[in-house]
């Protein structure tokens, strides 16, 4: 008799600590797709790929402007 109550006992406390745990879990997960962090997340990707996508655009002007002044130049005639 001891042996079920004891064994009883221990699922029962097994049972409420993984309830706990998964329930904290799922929280924190939906946490992440509440509307407010899914529009940080998203804004803050926004910001790098546009700091991205200038600092590409820089790199390319400089090559094409060193490019423009290593070509030999047209006399114009007068």
């Amino acid at each position: 008799m001891f042996k079920r109550a004891r064994w009883t006992a221990f699922g029962y406390m097994a049972g409420i600590g993984t309830s706990y745990v998964v329930a904290r879990r799922v929280k924190r997960t939906l946490g992440q797709y509440a509307p407010p962090e899914v529009a940080r997340r998203s804004a803050d990707r926004v910001k790098h790929a546009v700091a991205e996508g200038r600092a590409v655009m820089r790199t390319r002007e400089a090559e094409l402007q060193r490019e423009l002044a290593d070509r030999p130049r047209l006399r114009s005639v007068d």
